[in-house]
């Protein structure tokens, strides 16, 4: 470029050379400056890629540790990024709540495909009501514990849950009025939760095909 541009100073005079290469070292100036800048965007995409890459390795090694076999993993894992890609939700965020609620799930007593069917009722909620991940995650939490506790109480339902899926209550009042034969009323509801006597391993499965319905 420089010497091109000398060429076409010699040719049209010394002064429209020296002009020109101004204009070229301005250039050159902000180039360097954008490249700068691109070379600090760089960087954090790259530590943003290792965040997830770690992400990643944890989930899987969770979600790895709560499975039976090599099979019942890869399964899990080929499902999950299905269901992550049918509802937009983050691969890592459905891997990691999964692999808690499979383990609480089992130590109920519930089996995998109910456990998978729970929580794939749960994620076409959040999604329905475009929570964010944190508050996605608190949503998984709160079924989480208490399939874990092995009992539906108002402190998850109401608090944790119904504060982030607003028919959350309605859906836990029809459900227990279908499994235990109350009216199906949120008044029966709180009696139930009162009593602490909600099973939520014999309850959550309807629980999250009535929140589908509403």
């Amino acid at each position: 470029i420089v010497l091109k541009l000398v060429k076409d100073g010699v040719d049209s005079g010394i002064n429209k050379t020296q002009a020109a290469l101004r204009g070229l070292k301005i250039q050159v100036s902000s180039l360097a400056l954008a490249l700068g800048g691109g070379a600090f965007a760089l960087t954090g995409f790259i530590d943003k890629l290792k965040e997830v890459a770690r992400e990643t390795n944890q989930a899987r090694i969770a979600l790895k540790n709560v499975s039976r076999t090599a099979a019942e993993f890869a399964q899990s894992e080929r499902w999950l990024i299905e269901l992550a890609n049918k509802y937009g939700q983050s691969i890592n965020n459905l891997e990691s709540s999964f692999a808690k609620f499979l383990a609480a799930g089992r130590g109920a007593g519930v089996e995998i495909s109910t456990v998978k069917n729970i929580f794939q009722g749960l994620v076409r909620a959040v999604s329905a009501f475009g929570l964010s991940s944190s508050d996605a995650n608190l949503a998984f939490l709160a079924v989480e514990q208490m399939l874990g506790k092995g009992v539906v109480s108002a402190e998850e339902l109401r608090r944790q849950l119904g504060e982030r899926i607003p028919t959350a209550m309605s859906a836990m009042a029809r459900a227990v009025g279908e499994v235990y034969g109350t009216d199906g009323t949120i008044a029966a509801l709180q009696d139930k939760l009162k009593s602490g006597v909600i099973n939520s391993a014999e309850v959550m499965d309807v629980f999250v095909k009535k929140l589908q319905e509403l």
